[in-house]
């Protein structure tokens, strides 16, 4: 009688632990394969692909850094564990190259937060130039490229 408790009592305590050991595991990290279009302005999308974002709207962060500078979370829009949709904010303005009083377009490295954080930034040359909307830009940009 006492070896049948013991038995089932040991086989409920394994039944019990192996599900919370599974969950317990560590989610993958979200990797960046391609961004497009790599020339774009405020306010417009840009699409990225790559692998293990978390499915749905507003789930996943896209962190946009330029060189010298702090990153700028900006959350998705749509995504699917291959594909994520994201509207470049406004938020970029402040942290674009000023040359001559006009903001030029200047290259932002992206990086991915869903279930944790992507292991690294997109390299340069896989990373967006971005500038300012046409209605921001009083003078023009005539086609400038910064960083």
């Amino acid at each position: 009688m006492l070896r049948r408790r013991l038995l089932t009592l040991c086989v409920l305590g394994a039944v019990l632990v192996v599900p919370q050991a599974a969950a317990a595991a560590p989610a993958t990290p979200p990797v960046v394969t391609s961004v497009t279009p790599l020339r774009a302005t405020v306010g417009a999308y840009l699409t990225i692909r790559g692998r293990n974002f978390v499915p749905g709207r507003m789930r996943n962060t896209v962190a946009f850094q330029r060189v010298r500078a702090r990153a700028v979370f900006v959350p998705a829009d749509f995504a699917t564990s291959r594909y994520m949709r994201v509207r470049i904010s406004p938020k970029l303005l402040p942290f674009l190259v000023i040359r001559a009083d006009i903001p030029r377009y200047t290259r932002f490295r992206i990086r991915v937060l869903s279930r944790r954080f992507a292991l690294y930034f997109t390299p340069m040359l896989r990373s967006p130039l971005i500038g300012p909307s046409r209605l921001a830009s009083a003078g023009g940009l005539a086609g400038a490229v910064g960083d």
